[in-house]
């Protein structure tokens, strides 16, 4: 995780106050650098949360396959522990495991 320091200070005061400031995760529960491996079609890719959204899918729509798994999947993380997810999302067969 990224942190880096910014420094704010008053035009009335002199104080000066540290507030450091993180990389926000894409999807709550989960780090932007976890890793995943992702079944769309029966084609296995490898992964991070990150390259889901940044680097893979020229098509859209399997992007908002894989996202709408991933925000269900982080919501299941969350709750109940779960580490996987296999379910039809927009027409594609989209599984998600975390490794």
């Amino acid at each position: 995780m990224l942190k880096t320091s910014l420094w704010i200070c008053k035009k009335k005061s002199a104080s000066c106050c540290l507030i450091n400031m993180r990389t926000k995760t894409i999807f709550d529960g989960l780090k932007n650098s976890q890793k995943l491996r992702v079944i769309i079609n029966d084609v296995a890719i490898y992964t991070t949360v990150k390259g889901v959204l940044f680097d893979l899918f020229g098509n859209t729509e399997q992007k908002a396959a894989v996202c709408d798994a991933l925000l269900q999947l982080s919501y299941f993380y969350r709750t109940d522990g779960s580490i996987g997810l296999a379910q039809d999302f927009r027409g594609y067969s989209v599984q998600v495991d975390l490794l």
